[in-house]
C-alpha cells in the first residue's frame, strides 16, 4: 500500500517511470538486488577513510530495541578512546516521539525509545550512561561523514550510521541479531560482521578482539 503509494505521488511530481520491485530479495544482498533492478553493476566501493586519530566512534542505537546491543556500557570502559555518536531524530514520526519522551508521555508504541539527551538510555541499550566520554551530538550529515571518515574504528548496531561508515571505507564492526547480515549487511573495504542469532550472545571480548584485528 504504501508503495502504490509513493509511487502515485512521484507519477503527480512529474516523473514518468517509477520502477517498483519488492525490496525483499530473493537472494543474495539487498543492495545487488536493487542494482540488478536498474541493470546495474556493483560499482567499486570507495575507500575514503582518511584517520587522524586514535578516536574509536560508537553508535549505541538503531531503528529498532531488538537491533540494540546491550553491552555498549561495558565496551566503553573497555576501550579507553570512545566518542559517543547520538544522531539527532529524523522525520516526523521520530520527532513526535522525541518530543513525547522529553514530556514523559511515551507510548507502548514508543517502547525502546527514550530522548536522546538520555543518552539511548533505554531496554535496548541497557540504560547507557556515557557523559565521562565525548559526544557527538545534533550533527548534520556532511559532520558525521567528516567524523566517521577520520577516526580509527567504528562499532554499531545495524543502522544506517553503520552502513555509511563501512561504505567510507572506515574500519567497522557491525554487530547483528535479528537481521540476516548477507542480505541486509554493511558493505564496504573494511568492514567486519560478528552475527549471532541472539545478539545478546555476543560478548565484549569477540567485540574488542574484533576491534584489534583490523589493525593487524
Amino acid at each position: 500500500m504504501k508503495d502504490e503509494t509513493i509511487a502515485g505521488n512521484l507519477r503527480l511530481s512529474g516523473i514518468p517511470n517509477v520502477i517498483r520491485r519488492d525490496p525483499f530479495p530473493p537472494h543474495g544482498h539487498a543492495a545487488d538486488h536493487l542494482l540488478r533492478t536498474l541493470n546495474l553493476d556493483r560499482p567499486p566501493l570507495p575507500d575514503l577513510w582518511a584517520p587522524d586519530s586514535d578516536d574509536v566512534v560508537i553508535h549505541p542505537g538503531s531503528g529498532s530495541p531488538k537491533k540494540n546491543w546491550p553491552y555498549f556500557e561495558e565496551l566503553v570502559d573497555r576501550l579507553p578512546n570512545v566518542v559517543v555518536f547520538v544522531p539527532l531524530p529524523l522525520g516526523e514520526a521520530a520527532r513526535s516521539r522525541e518530543a513525547r519522551a522529553r514530556k514523559g508521555e511515551a507510548s507502548k508504541k514508543d517502547e525502546g525509545f527514550r530522548s536522546s539527551s538520555n543518552l539511548w538510555s533505554s531496554p535496548g541499550t541497557s540504560a547507557l550512561r556515557l557523559p565521562r566520554r565525548p559526544m557527538l551530538q545534533n550533527l548534520c550529515l556532511p559532520e558525521v561523514f567528516h567524523h566517521l571518515r577520520r577516526c580509527r574504528a567504528y562499532i554499531g548496531n545495524d543502522s544506517g550510521i553503520t552502513h555509511l561508515a563501512a561504505y567510507l571505507g572506515c574500519p567497522t564492526i557491525a554487530l547483528f541479531g535479528p537481521t540476516y547480515p548477507r542480505v541486509w549487511g554493511p558493505i564496504g573495504r573494511r568492514a567486519r560482521i560478528i552475527w549471532k542469532s541472539k545478539l545478546e550472545d555476543i560478548t565484549v571480548d569477540e567485540v574488542v578482539q574484533s576491534l584489534h584485528a583490523t589493525h593487524t
